[in-house]
């Protein structure tokens, strides 16, 4: 659904991690909902006890993504941010988005910045 919303309004998904990091967000499991005001910003509410999720550090950045804590056994699908909790992930699609991109859920610090 909120990739259904993003094309709708022309919201790109790298613009709106980049709108998550600027905020010192570093995965989906820190956000409890994403608002696209009529201004064009951001507005993010978050949780109180963030989940795992998908990392939103960019692939290119090998260091910073290799030194993020890995949730064991959770998966993240890396194109609507889906999590799973599997001990081994194979050939599965997604049961939101039916895309078989996954990558090692993350955990977030305790002060949640990058």
């Amino acid at each position: 659904m909120l990739l259904e919303i993003m094309k709708t309004n022309r919201v790109s998904r790298e613009r709106l991690q980049a709108e998550l990091r600027s905020q010192g967000i570093a995965n989906l499991g820190q956000v409890k909902r994403a608002y696209l005001e009529t201004s064009g910003d951001f507005t993010f509410f978050l949780h109180q006890e963030p989940s795992p999720g998908l990392s939103l550090i960019p692939e290119w950045n090998h260091e910073m993504r290799k030194n993020q804590d890995k949730a064991e056994n959770t998966f993240a699908c890396n194109i609507c941010g889906k999590v799973v909790f599997e001990e081994i992930l194979t050939d599965c699609k997604c049961d939101t988005c039916g895309h078989k991109d996954w990558s090692p859920a993350v955990l977030s610090h305790e002060n949640g910045s990058l």
